[in-house]
């Protein structure tokens, strides 16, 4: 967060209710995003020139209010304005129905892909910069194993998010934000990855690579294009990982293959099929695999 958003506040009994009103607007309007830390509690004092307990009142109240989140080591973090109400009852309807991750899917397919033609459409060069660092640490964990297992959804998260930022949609930075922190808990553990694809880790890199080239050639067509292959060889790996809960491509809507360019068209099973599948048969012997994946009850995997 640049220092410059922070203006000196008039001292009064109402100070605490002063600083968190400046807080929250900046997080309304998207000037310190979601996901990003705030200062230290001294560092907001002093630029606002109030005191350390205004500070420490005002975090209190934001918190209480769903603004910010207390980390363990004392930081706040941003979330997402839908993040409180949103996350949690998804969260456990995904835990109770592991087949919705193909709904997931579908949403992504209409929100993430229109991010990236945005993005293509208005990115500013120090918003391009910020996903071009991102790139960079996909391409390392491209050449490293064990750093892509270990860092690769906080870098996938990044990516996003910086795309969001790109948008110059202050309503889908945060929606976009809330959904991305659904999927990513959702998805089976990286590691899981490996299993379908030995070098899955450089094949992400280079799908995001070209995400980024058609964003900053300013190609919102390619841009759209190159996100619609991703999404499809996700689900494509996605299928293999949680043991084919779809088993054939007539019910799921014909995806053939993540690399060819009829793009994704939302090749996830309705939800009444899935539940009619899930109650026996060879299919429900595959959703109730797709259901160990996830942790046993449809919890993430560990």
């Amino acid at each position: 967060m640049e220092d410059g958003v922070l203006l000196r506040i008039e001292r009064s009994p109402s100070t605490p209710e002063k600083v968190a009103s400046r807080i929250r607007d900046l997080i309304s309007s998207g000037a310190i995003p979601p996901g990003e830390l705030l200062p230290p509690q001294l560092h907001l004092a002093s630029r606002l020139e109030v005191s350390r307990s205004s500070v420490r009142e005002a975090l209190t109240s934001l918190e209480a209010g769903g603004f910010i989140q207390k980390l363990p080591n004392g930081r706040y973090r941003v979330t997402a304005l839908s993040e409180g109400r949103l996350l949690p009852p998804l969260r456990e309807v995904l835990r109770s129905e592991p087949y919705l991750i193909w709904d997931l899917m579908e949403v992504a397919s209409v929100m993430v892909v229109e991010a990236a033609r945005l993005a293509a459409l208005r990115a500013s060069p120090e918003q391009l910069e910020r996903l071009e660092d991102c790139l960079r640490e996909l391409e390392a964990a491209s050449r490293n194993r064990r750093y892509f297992v270990r860092e690769f959804n906080r870098i996938y998260m990044n990516f996003y998010e910086s795309l969001a930022l790109a948008t110059g949609n202050v309503v889908y930075l945060h929606l976009g934000h809330a959904f991305m922190e659904i999927l990513a808990q959702a998805l089976p553990h990286t590691d899981k990855l490996f299993l379908v694809q030995e070098d899955i880790n450089a094949e992400l890199y280079h799908q995001h690579l070209a995400i980024f080239k058609a964003v900053a050639s300013r190609d919102p067509r390619s841009a759209t294009r190159a996100f619609r292959r991703h999404l499809a060889y996700i689900e494509e790996k996605l299928r293999l990982i949680l043991g084919g809960a779809v088993l054939d491509d007539d019910a799921s809507g014909g995806l053939t293959s993540g690399t060819e360019e009829k793009g994704y068209k939302g090749g996830h099973p309705r939800p009444q099929v899935a539940k009619k599948n899930a109650r026996g048969g060879k299919a429900g012997t595959a959703v109730r695999a797709a259901a160990a994946a996830y942790g046993g009850k449809g919890g993430r995997a560990r």
